[in-house]
Parts: C-alpha cells; structure tokens; sequence
C-alpha cells in the first residue's frame, strides 16, 4: 500500500508515467482486501538460495558419456535422460557447431568460405 499512496513518483505504483492510476475506489477495495487478512506470499525469486545435491546417475557408462557431463549442470540433464530412456548424441564435429551458431544467430547457414577456414 506504501507505494500505491506514495506521493514520491519515484516511488508510486503503478508509475505516473504509465497513465494507469488507481481510481479512488480501487485503492479503498485494497485497503479493505488486507484489512480482511489478505494472505502476502513471497515470489520465488525473492526467497533465499537453497543448495541442491549433484544427483547420482547411474547411468549405462560408454564412451558416449564418459566424457559428455563437463560440469555438475550435466549431471542433472543426465539424470534426466537416465530417466526417460534417453542418450545423449554425440559431439558435433566444428564445422557442424559452426552452422548451428550461424543458423542461431542470423538465420542463414555460414559463407562456405568461413567453412573452410576452419
């Protein structure tokens, strides 16, 4: 409410410049909202960072995924994998990782000259 009432237009909610000020009888509707008890939880990401455990996978071990988890992020999509039947593809070769950045960031495949240079 603090900032629904503000008089600092730094601080006021919704802001000035949006032209979208609560009308007297909405802000006498959320003061009565809270009067009643209105319940307040906090968003997610204003709560504190709790550790999460590497999972253990147990994972069918071949050269494919030997090497394949680099970090413990892999891990997790690993498990997930485990999970759902899945493996993981092998490693692209540069020439493919290249197309891939070029079709990513500017749609068209790469200058066959930028190919070669690799």
């Amino acid at each position: 409410m603090h900032r629904i009432i503000s008089k600092d237009s730094s601080l006021q909610m919704p802001p000035p410049d949006s032209y979208a000020a609560l009308t007297t009888d909405e802000v006498q509707r959320l003061r009565q909202w809270i009067g009643q008890g209105a319940r307040f939880q906090s968003h997610w990401a204003f709560e504190p960072l709790q550790p999460v455990a590497t999972p253990e996978v147990s994972f069918q071990e071949d050269s494919n995924n030997n090497s394949w988890a680099k970090n413990s992020i892999d891990l997790f999509v690993l498990q997930k994998f485990s999970q759902h039947g899945l493996q993981p593809n092998a490693s692209a070769d540069l020439a493919k990782l290249l197309r891939r950045v070029s079709l990513d960031l500017t749609g068209l495949p790469p200058d066959p000259d930028k190919v070669q240079q690799l």
